[in-house]
């Protein structure tokens, strides 16, 4: 896969790009998405499109991110969406169904030292895996990033 990041300006961000992925079909995604710059907030909706037989899955995540201090590693994030995206992992195989989802995230992140970050985020989907039949799913994600340069 590969996305492309261009700077508007005005504190605007455009992505475009896409991902190929290879199961028994080949699928390939296409993803946009739009950024802004507010202060010590970036917002962003994206999108991933995915043509099948059945027209175009789709999916839209729109996430904002405060960030804390002048580390770009210090923030709190909060998104909301609709549909199946490629980050969604325990979904991807639903990629090619027309079936409704809708999501909600939070993550926290922290430098705790010059090269070392702390990440904590919980989700919650609710998901329709059957047509007219939904059920839920709750994540929680913790890591440790250490950079070495």
């Amino acid at each position: 896969g590969l996305s492309l990041y261009k700077s508007l300006g005005h504190g605007f961000e455009l992505e475009a790009g896409f991902r190929h992925l290879r199961f028994s079909d080949n699928t390939t995604i296409y993803v946009g998405g739009l950024g802004k710059y507010l202060g010590n907030s970036f917002v962003q909706l994206r999108t991933y499109l995915t043509p099948n037989s059945n027209g175009v899955s789709n999916s839209f995540t729109l996430s904002n991110r405060f960030h804390l201090s002048d580390n770009r590693f210090d923030y709190v994030g909060f998104s909301v969406g609709t549909g199946v995206s490629p980050d969604d992992k325990a979904q991807v195989n639903n990629l090619t169904n027309q079936l409704q989802t809708f999501k909600l995230g939070a993550e926290y992140s922290r430098n705790v030292r010059q090269k070392t970050t702390l990440s904590v985020s919980i989700n919650w989907i609710n998901e329709e895996y059957l047509t007219s039949t939904f059920g839920n799913q709750f994540g929680a994600n913790f890591s440790i990033q250490h950079r070495f340069r």
